[in-house]
């Protein structure tokens, strides 16, 4: 399935939505692992787009994600605001450094900058409400671990 083909229902979130809320509230992946990395995001979508992410496409799903969650009421996530994201870096639990930048010379990298926009993200799908859509979660869950597992007999084999 490619990107292309991610739909938003009205009756329940796309599979790239549901993936990334099932991460985010640790239904998959590794338990207690982190979830706002490439990697994670990578192997929660893995079943729908393959192959490995870069930050770039992680980011970009991550936030398809938090877009579509953020125009449907039912998730509870707030108005979605955008002035947020573009602040996690530097203001917020996500932030780079607890206490904010030093001062204005204080430099980072891409990969600090992007990875505190991924968390911010992640942190608002794991508080995000899901239990009108539970049925839709699991069944992604399961198509996931299905995908895992003929993944696995095939590179056995």
């Amino acid at each position: 399935m490619s990107g292309s083909d991610q739909q938003v229902s009205q009756d329940g979130p796309s599979d790239r939505l549901a993936s990334l809320m099932n991460l985010a509230k640790g239904r998959i992946g590794e338990q207690g692992g982190p979830v706002a990395t490439p990697e994670a995001i990578g192997a929660a979508l893995d079943w729908c787009y393959g192959g490995k992410l870069s930050l770039k496409d992680a980011l970009h799903h991550a936030l398809a994600a938090w877009e579509e969650a953020s125009k449907d009421g039912r998730y509870e996530m707030g108005r979605g605001d955008t002035l947020e994201l573009v602040l996690a870096p530097i203001r917020g639990p996500s932030s780079i450094e607890l206490l904010g930048p030093a001062g204005l010379d204080t430099q980072y990298t891409v990969g600090q900058f992007y990875g505190a926009i991924l968390a911010r993200v992640m942190g608002a799908l794991q508080v995000t409400r899901c239990d009108w859509c539970r049925e839709q979660l699991d069944a992604v869950r399961q198509r996931a671990l299905d995908w895992e597992e003929r993944k696995a007999t095939r590179q056995a084999a």
